[in-house]
């Protein structure tokens, strides 16, 4: 029985017969359309999940760029206040290895500028200000969910009498410009002369004078998707022609 069944030949209505095809024969066309379709389905999705993984590599370099960028744009544009006659203790520059703070004139007066990050945890995240300087804003609490090792890159601005004040909450607005941050991952240093008889220049982790820098050295360090294998590591010099270049004192 099993032996007729094998050799039973199958028509197509209509068709003359001229031989048709045997149980195994059909059985091994299927059986290779079968591979074909997995093999084809594999590599659509292959392509498709390298697709997504390409674009979201892309947002996290938009964002990083993005913020430097703005960086270097109010760095660029800071104010060389002078301080010498009224608050001595005053610097137009602030600035160590974690936080800078300086100057610059907007539309709103002059305004003091301060660039640091903030735990994903932190409460002061909650109390500041989205998307008004920078083009993109920040889905905070989805990101703090997808990233407790994240932290967050704000930009802060007061106004200079606050300032004055050391910093009264009155006159503060925050923004967050990056969620993606690797803990840690945003570094300053600032341009000094090796010695007096060297015009060589060297990056310090502090600066130390009155006046404001000619040149600074941001160093960022983004989360990729990838994160606990990988991370985006971006440095950029920015030049402050109106700057002082001297000795560290």
């Amino acid at each position: 029985m099993i032996r007729r069944l094998m050799k039973t030949r199958f028509y197509v209505p209509g068709s003359r017969p001229t031989g048709g095809f045997t149980l195994i024969e059909l059985l091994l066309g299927l059986a290779i359309f079968a591979i074909v379709a997995v093999c084809v389905y594999s590599t659509f999705s292959s392509g498709i999940k390298l697709s997504d993984k390409a674009e979201q590599h892309n947002e996290v370099y938009q964002e990083a760029r993005m913020a430097l960028n703005l960086m270097a744009n109010d760095l660029e544009n800071m104010a060389n206040y002078n301080f010498s006659n009224s608050y001595k203790d005053k610097a137009a520059f602030i600035g160590d290895q974690k936080k800078i703070t300086f100057l610059r004139g907007t539309q709103k007066g002059l305004r003091a500028i301060s660039y640091y990050l903030v735990s994903s945890q932190s409460e002061h995240v909650h109390q500041l200000l989205r998307g008004g300087t920078s083009t993109k804003n920040v889905a905070v609490t989805l990101r703090s969910e997808e990233r407790a090792n994240a932290q967050y890159l704000i930009r802060e601005e007061m106004d200079f009498k606050e300032h004055l004040a050391d910093g009264m909450e009155k006159g503060t607005e925050g923004e967050i410009i990056s969620a993606n941050v690797q803990e840690g991952g945003l570094n300053f240093s600032f341009a000094y002369l090796e010695n007096e008889e060297s015009r060589n220049v060297v990056w310090k982790k502090e600066w130390s004078h009155k006046d404001i820098p000619f040149g600074v050295r941001i160093e960022l360090n983004f989360l990729t998707p990838q994160a606990k294998t990988e991370s985006l590591a971006l440095v950029r010099r920015v030049l402050i022609p109106h700057g002082f270049l001297g000795e560290q004192p």
